[in-house]
Parts: C-alpha cells; sequence; structure tokens
C-alpha cells in the first residue's frame, strides 16, 4: 500500500497528511495556528498611551486638565 503524499504549498517540500507546520520551511498551514503564533509587538517604555484615559488621546483620566 503506497503512503499519501502531501506537499507544502510555500515550498513545495513533502509532508505529512494533516501536517499543522511544515517541517522545510517552518511555515504553519493550519489558519488558526498561524494567528494564534503570530509576533505580538511589546509596547516600549517611551511609546504614548493607548489607552481611553490617555490624556493625549482624549480621556479623562489621571493627569488631564478638568477644562
Amino acid at each position: 500500500m503506497e503512503e499519501e503524499k502531501n506537499y507544502c504549498p510555500h515550498c513545495n517540500g513533502e509532508i505529512m497528511p494533516g501536517a499543522r507546520k511544515c517541517k522545510h520551511c517552518g511555515e504553519f498551514l493550519d489558519e488558526s495556528l498561524k494567528e494564534d503564533r503570530a509576533p505580538r509587538v511589546p509596547r516600549r517604555a517611551n511609546d504614548p498611551p493607548t489607552d481611553a484615559n490617555s490624556p493625549t488621546l482624549g480621556g479623562s483620566g489621571p493627569g488631564r486638565a478638568p477644562w
């Protein structure tokens, strides 16, 4: 009995049926894994605030002048 062969759509390397990640190029084949493992950019200490309480974004949080 011959084994079924699948190929990576990114590098055309031979992969196992049902593979979730290519062992040759490292690309995720499972879309849900790709989203879960996407690199998240950490916020640096000198980045501007991004929350609604930020005085620079129009929030009324601490540090904002009441006028």
